[in-house]
């Protein structure tokens, strides 16, 4: 509920308060396998681990309410560029913060010494963090080649990069740490017992989480109902019904919308390729609508374009050039153009984009002819 009551639709998408918990328990029950193996390498004595892994679980999930820092609704009153390396930080802080905190609680439930408890959590949570980082950094690398990366793709690019960095350095001090503890471990006698089953928490501790459902559930009546819209708008989209997302647009002011709302399709996001960019832009030139309607739709539009039909764009800054360098499939240029012209003679206000546009149709024409000049040449 913290890491999505203001950025997803949890009536369009309800699988995403569930995929966290999902995830959790996967990573809860990996870690619970390798400290039991690890333990008993080093030779503790653990009687009745049904229950031990319910404990190991219980204080898994207590750590979870240090993530509540991601409740703060950033986006709301910061710039995009802002808010991402708000969260960056926060998904820095916490994720360290949890995983020394839950190397202190494994070291109270099998009174084993911090130092090899803590590497024992470690090593797992490394690679782990290592593997998702690395297909982070695919995903966008995958699709960077020749395209203009956003601020926010940039900014994750760097990210995951010295991230990643830094993990795989990380990763093997703290591994012969681990086999050096394990080592001197042996040899010694220790019993691991569960506490006491009768032991109770005091009712009040109750309050916690439902003090912060409550809070959580007031916040998502403030900032739900315009992610369902802007949901429901999306989904029109990707039908091609573009009367109803027109008519759902303009039933309300633009400051109504998400601030960080791209409709799709998107260059920002790779998941949303449909509807394709040449229907949509049809589409709009069919009606006169509201300036900021126009400008909403098609933002970043040169990505979307570009991606669609896998070109690759160098401007004249990178290709040194005077009007950059464009390629594209020689069976699809002719879409390409046609699409490009169409999403020009749009009412574009903004100068930015106008002036995307115009560098890589001229990149395009300037392609198209050196291809013609090549066919005619013996």
């Amino acid at each position: 509920m913290a890491r999505e009551y203001d950025a997803v639709s949890w009536l369009h998408h309800p699988e995403d308060l569930l995929a966290p918990f999902a995830a959790s328990l996967i990573l809860a029950s990996v870690l619970w396998l390798w400290m039991w193996g690890t333990l008993k390498v080093a030779g503790v004595r653990m009687r009745r681990p049904t229950r031990h892994a319910k404990r190991f679980l219980t204080g898994y999930w207590l750590t979870a309410p240090l993530a509540w820092l991601y409740a703060v609704p950033v986006e709301s009153f910061w710039d995009e560029l802002t808010a991402l390396k708000f969260n960056l930080t926060a998904l820095s802080i916490v994720s360290l913060w949890r995983v020394f905190l839950f190397g202190r609680i494994v070291a109270v439930l099998y009174r084993v010494p911090l130092v090899f408890a803590t590497t024992a959590i470690l090593v797992p949570c490394v690679i782990v963090a290592f593997v998702a980082l690395m297909h982070q950094t695919l995903q966008i690398v995958s699709i960077m080649g020749g395209v203009r990366l956003s601020e926010t793709e940039s900014l994750l690019v760097g990210f995951t990069g010295r991230a990643t960095t830094i993990l795989f350095w990380f990763f093997w001090p703290v591994a012969v740490l681990l086999i050096v503890n394990t080592t001197l471990l042996r040899g010694k006698v220790f019993a691991c017992r569960p506490h006491p089953s009768g032991a109770r928490l005091p009712s009040t501790v109750w309050a916690i989480p439902a003090i912060a459902i409550i809070v959580l559930g007031v916040a998502a009546i403030r900032f739900q109902p315009p992610l369902i819209e802007a949901a429901a708008i999306d989904q029109a989209l990707i039908r091609e019904n573009y009367p109803e997302a027109f008519r759902r647009l303009k039933l309300h002011d633009p400051a109504y919308f998400p601030a960080h709302w791209d409709p799709v399709p998107t260059g920002s996001k790779t998941a949303a390729r449909k509807p394709k960019i040449g229907k949509l832009v049809e589409a709009i030139a069919e009606e006169e609508h509201p300036a900021w309607v126009v400008d909403l739709l098609t933002e970043d539009s040169d990505l979307v374009l570009l991606r669609e039909y896998s070109a690759h764009f160098y401007p004249s800054s990178d290709s040194g050039s005077e009007t950059g360098r464009l390629w594209v499939s020689d069976t699809r240029r002719e879409d390409f153009l046609r699409d490009l012209r169409a999403l020009r003679s749009l009412p574009l206000s903004d100068p930015v984009l106008s002036a995307r546009l115009a560098e890589i149709e001229a990149a395009a024409l300037k392609e198209q002819e050196q291809e013609q000049e090549r066919e005619t040449q013996p």
